[in-house]
């Protein structure tokens, strides 16, 4: 089992992750892809960007959720480290490319 980590708690749906992304190619592409689901993580915490450091007792306190990876794969990296992880509902590996 491959495992990741996130501020997000779960996995969300492809089209809200890439309503959000400025990346046009993840727009092309994915757009209206109802039955996929996405999320960003880190692979190792002590590396995740600064930004999602935890800060306890702080206003802005965030926290990263260990994700299974499972029946995912990586289709695209953030220059912070972060990579973009996509599956089928449910966990069903596929391939997936940008």
């Amino acid at each position: 089992m491959s495992i990741g980590y996130s501020t997000e708690s779960h996995w969300l749906s492809l089209k809200e992750v890439v309503r959000e992304e400025e990346n046009q190619c993840l727009k092309d592409h994915y757009q209206e892809s109802e039955n996929l689901e996405a999320i960003w993580v880190v692979l190792d915490p002590q590396n995740a960007p600064t930004y999602l450091s935890i800060t306890i007792g702080s206003e802005t306190e965030e926290y990263l959720f260990s994700i299974d990876l499972t029946g995912a794969t990586p289709v695209l990296e953030h220059e912070d480290g972060r990579i973009l992880y996509i599956r089928t509902k449910g966990g069903e590996q596929d391939e997936f490319r940008i």
